[in-house]
């Protein structure tokens, strides 16, 4: 998992070089959530995540993130015959992002986009800010604590997630965002079984879990068409 970590790292500081006459901009960001798993257990319980990224935009409207979480996913125990677990998870997922901003500006055929709402506070300005995002990632399934027969502690699933999501961006005076707030929502399916410790012959439905954060990311890196930022 390291070496995926470091080799996207490397990738996205290569294509930091290149055509710098354009928009590029680099950020790092932390944050904090919830966690809510959708397992074996008919009680799902929600539990702290924290979460990191580090995103490449190319273009102002799109950008490339890795985002590293951890944090707990558990479900009740409902009765002797359904599943109580405690899974200590880290995941690592890649994930390209599409923001709004850049149909609701009109800048969708130039590949420009906006950060900054210049307009007022009207329907565009607010739905400019919302993005989708899909991707691919894996998750280390550590169970600490499970009330079930047939069990494994540890393994690493593929997951697939799908995320939603506000940004908030604080601009510079040449409209270089200096801080981003995001609010997201991922659901995250999971390739595999492992997510609440079960490993029994009985098949069962898909594990998946769901992850709000409230999320603040600074710009590392920036350059414009007037010429480089770094910050």
């Amino acid at each position: 998992m390291k070496k995926i970590v470091l080799l996207i790292t490397i990738i996205f500081a290569a294509a930091s070089l290149k055509a710098q006459n354009e928009f590029q901009q680099i950020t790092l960001g932390a944050g904090a959530g919830a966690a809510t798993t959708y397992a074996s257990s008919q009680i799902a319980k929600t539990t702290p995540a924290f979460s990191a990224n580090l995103s490449y935009y190319p273009k102002k409207f799109f950008n490339i993130a890795l985002e590293a979480q951890v944090g707990e996913l558990a479900g009740g125990n409902a009765g002797m015959s359904n599943a109580s677990y405690t899974n200590k998870y880290a995941a690592v997922i890649f994930e390209p992002t599409f923001h709004f901003g850049a149909i609701f500006n009109n800048s969708f055929n130039n590949l420009q986009g906006d950060f900054v709402n210049k307009s007022g506070y009207d329907f565009a300005s607010v739905c400019k800010n919302f993005y989708v995002g899909t991707g691919f990632g894996l998750i280390h399934n550590n169970v600490t604590n499970i009330d079930q027969t047939t069990s494994y502690s540890q393994n690493i699933v593929a997951v697939v997630p799908v995320k939603f999501g506000y940004e908030i961006s604080f601009a510079d005076q040449y409209d270089n965002p200096m801080l981003k707030l995001n609010l997201s929502y991922s659901f995250n399916s999971a390739l595999g079984r492992g997510l609440d410790g079960s490993s029994g012959p009985a098949p069962q439905a898909a594990a998946s879990y769901s992850y709000y954060s409230l999320q603040l990311e600074f710009p590392i890196y920036s350059s414009q068409n007037h010429g480089m930022k770094r910050r």
